[in-house]
């Protein structure tokens, strides 16, 4: 998904839409000999993360002038926060 999005834009900002670019990974060991491959993702993999991360933004399109208070779903208005129990806080 984040693939599809980060395509997209890109594409769009550079007048690519009709070729849109690849994505892709590079690996490479930590640790001798240090070797490096790399994959790239296939237009069926971009078309899936299009797939569901358009649906998300329609939906902000649909939501992006309501008042924070009046959002679905809306954390309580002054509602304290903690990290999460995994995050280590050093005193």
């Amino acid at each position: 998904m984040q693939a599809a999005i980060y395509t997209d834009l890109f594409a769009y900002h550079n007048d690519r839409q009709d070729n849109p670019p690849e994505f892709g990974f590079i690996f490479v060991e930590t640790s001798a000999p240090y070797e490096a491959t790399w994959v790239k993702l296939s237009e069926r993999s971009l078309q899936c993360g299009r797939a569901r991360y358009m649906p998300m933004v329609e939906r902000w399109k649909a939501l992006r002038d309501v008042p924070l208070g009046e959002l679905p779903g809306g954390v309580t208005k002054g509602t304290v926060i903690d990290p999460p129990a995994w995050i280590r806080v050093e005193d």
